[in-house]
Formats: structure tokens, sequence, C-alpha cells
């Protein structure tokens, strides 16, 4: 994943470059289009096991540009069940 762009907002939670990458690569999940930029959304562990959503978009060259990262929220959790 050396073609990955990791943006200062992607950091503002703590995470580090190397739980962003490896969330990425080891994604279990990818929620295209969320959000008004056609960002997408990639469910996957971090080094430590915490379960990142990870938010990216593609730049001209095909390269990642990660903008959001956090702790998965439970509308990223397909396993989930819901009550209705």
């Amino acid at each position: 994943m050396d073609d990955v762009v990791i943006l200062p907002s992607a950091l503002k939670r703590g995470y580090i470059e190397e739980d962003i990458r490896h969330a990425l690569r080891n994604a279990v999940d990818v929620f295209p289009d969320q959000g008004d930029h056609h960002l997408t959304v990639a469910v996957g562990p971090a080094t430590t096991g915490a379960i990142l959503e990870v938010g990216y978009d593609c730049d001209e060259d095909g390269r990642y540009v990660v903008v959001h990262v956090m702790e998965r929220r439970s509308k990223y959790d397909r396993t989930r069940t819901r009550k209705r």
C-alpha cells in the first residue's frame, strides 16, 4: 500500500499510518459513494485489533487519498442485526 496518501484529517483521532494501511490491506467490507464527495469507506482491523472505518477517494493517479479514520460505527457493521 505504498500508493496511499494519508491526509492530516485522517490522523486526528490518534490512529497511526500503519493502522490505516493495515485496515485498508485487510478490509472486510467496502461501502462506496458515502457522503457528498463519492467517498468510499473501507472497514478493516488496525494492528491493535480495533475495527476501523477508513474513508478515502482516489486521485487522478489512482492513489487512495485517506481523509477520515475512526473506530467503526454501527452503520458500517453488516453483521449487526437490525431491530424493526
